[in-house]
């Protein structure tokens, strides 16, 4: 399986389940800019309001975890939770209701 099949297949299996989406314009902006501002991010980019970030350190991604569910909590109204996906060499983020964080 190539890497854009994996990523299309997570992208299937995470935005079945969603009725509305949890992620605004500001928060996709702000964790935009975060990534080109942050060093330690590869690449990265939004697909279907998944995050998907490539370090250039694989551990990193939990440092990052708290940060994405901070910028989230502090952009709604409700409390947000994050699930993350290992896809490839990239890690996928993926912004849900914190009733379904896993």
């Amino acid at each position: 399986m190539t890497l854009d099949e994996a990523k299309q297949m997570t992208l299937i299996n995470l935005t079945t389940k969603k009725e509305t989406s949890p992620v605004t314009d500001k928060l996709v902006s702000q964790l935009d800019e975060f990534c080109k501002s942050n060093d330690s991010v590869k690449s990265h980019e939004i697909v279907h309001n998944v995050f998907y970030i490539k370090f250039k350190k694989k551990d990193y991604w939990e440092k990052f975890l708290p940060i994405i569910r901070k910028k989230c909590n502090q952009l709604s109204q409700n409390e947000k939770g994050v699930n993350v996906y290992l896809v490839g060499d990239e890690f996928a983020y993926d912004i849900v209701d914190i009733r379904e964080e896993v």
